[in-house]
């Protein structure tokens, strides 16, 4: 699927999505990534950019500048067969500002409730588009207004101090239907927001003196006020970090994650790119430690802006392959390599 700015990606294959996303970044912003990064920061960078995926079915791929839009093509065409699940759709999950949300729900509540408790009174199925609430607080709000439509307020020209004014006017007809407006508020505010999912931008390196090297994008944190003089470093609140997975063999499987994502998620993604997936392993931090917290942050484990993490067996498999019997019930667990063939076709150097 595409849209206005550029390729996207839709695959079937996650893994295939995966490794070609990074491709994708220069297609998109018309340099290579040593050219962007250039304009960006003096040093290379681990990743060009933070990828996300749509949520709402097609699997396309974009980049964080981007999604949104595609986000919000994807919601306009959908308004053309299910215009109240579109429009709800866009209010919440398109909505960067949630104080100015919460406002702006208000206000729609407030139009429906006034026409369910007067169904017949003309002035509460009338709503100026020159009202000054609604030009500040509803209208800046993306699908507020195809909300409405949808609930059945259609645009009108009306006369108002001798001149024609555009109105949303609901017919006396529609207004009596209060059930259905009552349903469509309910709609509106019990609809959670469906965020873009973060895309993990799979990376494979052979073995490296760089693996702990770390050099984010501006995308991966926000820049808090008040510190940057002080010490530049403090002032960033990460978003994002890179992990890398160190194999025996030194081969490394890097992914991109948020740091509000659990270590369970990190294991998750590793099995999912090993050959043998159901192989059992564990995760050690940099002093050889075990990593056995699976329900903590990533934050929390301080793994932020990046970090590396050795894979390995548990002390009984190691046992078990030392005397044979891992071997004997599992058969050979020693392939050339731990990660599928597809991944390691795009092995390169860091």
């Amino acid at each position: 699927m595409e849209i206005d700015g550029g390729p996207s990606l839709n695959m079937k294959d996650p893994v295939s999505a995966n490794l070609k996303a990074g491709r994708l970044g220069d297609a998109l912003s018309g340099s290579t990534p040593s050219e962007r990064v250039a304009k960006e920061d003096s040093s290379a960078m681990s990743v060009p950019c933070i990828f996300f995926q749509c949520p709402f079915g097609c699997s396309a791929i974009y980049p964080k500048s981007a999604i949104d839009e595609h986000m919000l093509g994807h919601l306009k065409r959908m308004l053309q067969y299910r215009p109240l699940e579109a429009s709800v759709l866009m209010i919440h999950s398109l909505s960067k500002n949630k104080g100015r949300l919460h406002t702006g729900l208000q206000i729609l509540c407030k139009y429906l409730d006034n026409v369910c408790n007067n169904p017949t009174e003309e002035k509460y199925r009338n709503i100026s588009e020159h009202n000054k609430a609604f030009q500040e607080k509803v209208a800046p709000i993306e699908g507020a207004r195809d909300f409405l439509q949808a609930v059945g307020f259609q645009p009108k020209k009306l006369s108002y101090k001798d001149t024609n004014m555009p109105f949303l006017v609901m017919s006396e007809e529609c207004a009596s239907d209060i059930d259905q407006i009552k349903s469509a508020r309910d709609v509106l505010l019990n609809t959670q927001p469906t965020e873009a999912e973060i895309h993990r931008d799979i990376r494979v390196y052979y073995p490296s003196h760089k693996a702990e090297e770390f050099h984010v994008p501006k995308d991966f944190y926000d820049v808090t006020s008040g510190l940057q003089v002080h010490d530049p470093r403090k002032s960033r609140r990460y978003k994002y970090t890179l992990i890398r997975i160190r194999f025996p063999d030194g081969v490394l499987l890097q992914g991109t994650f948020q740091v509000e994502e659990k270590l369970s998620a990190v294991k998750a993604f590793i099995s999912s790119m090993l050959e043998k997936e159901w192989q059992p392993f564990v995760l050690r931090d940099k002093n050889g430690k075990a990593m056995s917290a699976v329900n903590s942050t990533l934050h929390q484990l301080k793994l932020v802006p990046g970090a590396i993490l050795d894979f390995g067996f548990n002390a009984t498999i190691e046992a078990e392959m030392a005397t044979g019997l891992y071997f004997c019930i599992h058969g050979p667990v020693q392939q050339e390599h731990h990660l599928k063939s597809v991944l390691m076709r795009t092995i390169k150097v860091l």
